[in-house]
């Protein structure tokens, strides 16, 4: 016999009552951010605070000499329940993430985690690096410069420059001494493709994902996989001299 599709709705929705459900996360929007949204395969940048369900704190890189912390949606470098949390989110988002321990680090003691703790996160989203732009520079001209010359590839070039972490944190200021030619590969990316088109006294925001920053040009400062904000002021430009 057909039984009406009412009928086996209401036999379905029963039976599935009767199972214990699966666990999830609960994900509170606390501030919407702006932007394309975080997916799979782009890399995050976050500030958080991970605390117990008693309210201990367990985990944080809330503090002002902490770095961003970073990584890669779907490449299962974090807890499965934070990784949801965080997918979706605008750059300048804030949520609060509450994750069940099946989907944290189940019966495993993890560091002040005990075993079997469903954990809380407040998350904020400080930048994405979108798949398959990993290369992509922005820049935005904070003041004009009046010089007559303009940056071109080869020129040698004199520059200040302040450089933060996208939560803010300082890593470099420079009063003037960081001279380099353009184009000849000494430097990181971002700088050369930075200061093109720039005219001496100039000043100009660049912000560069890691492929264009530090990555593949070790520093004592700067993570390889860290965001860069640069703020760049143009000193001197000279053509290069070839002997």
């Amino acid at each position: 016999m057909v039984r009406p599709a009412a009928a086996v709705a209401i036999l379905v929705s029963s039976f599935v009552m009767g199972l214990p459900q699966a666990p999830h996360v609960e994900i509170e929007n606390l501030k919407a951010g702006a932007g394309e949204r975080a997916a799979a395969d782009d890399r995050v940048y976050v500030t958080y605070l991970c605390a117990l369900a008693n309210g201990t704190v367990v985990d944080s890189n809330t503090s002002p000499t902490a770095e961003p912390f970073t990584f890669r949606l779907g490449a299962v470098e974090v807890v499965a329940g934070f990784e949801q949390g965080v997918t979706g989110m605008r750059v300048g988002g804030k949520r609060k993430v509450r994750v069940p321990a099946a989907l944290a680090y189940g019966s495993v003691a993890i560091g002040k985690v005990p075993p079997n703790s469903d954990l809380t996160f407040d998350v904020t989203l400080l930048g994405i690096v979108k798949h398959g732009k990993e290369k992509a520079v922005q820049t935005s001209d904070l003041r004009q410069g009046t010089g007559a010359r303009v940056v071109k590839r080869g020129d040698t070039v004199r520059v200040s420059c302040v450089g933060s972490f996208l939560n803010g944190k300082v890593f470099e200021r420079d009063a003037g001494s960081h001279s380099f030619v353009v184009g000849a590969g000494r430097v990181p990316p971002c700088f050369e493709s930075g200061v093109i088109g720039m005219r001496v006294g100039g000043i100009r925001k660049i912000v560069a994902p890691p492929d264009a920053a530090y990555r593949y040009y070790p520093s004592k400062v700067v993570p390889p996989l860290q965001e860069v904000v640069l703020k760049i002021k143009l000193i001197g430009i000279a053509p290069t001299t070839k002997n």
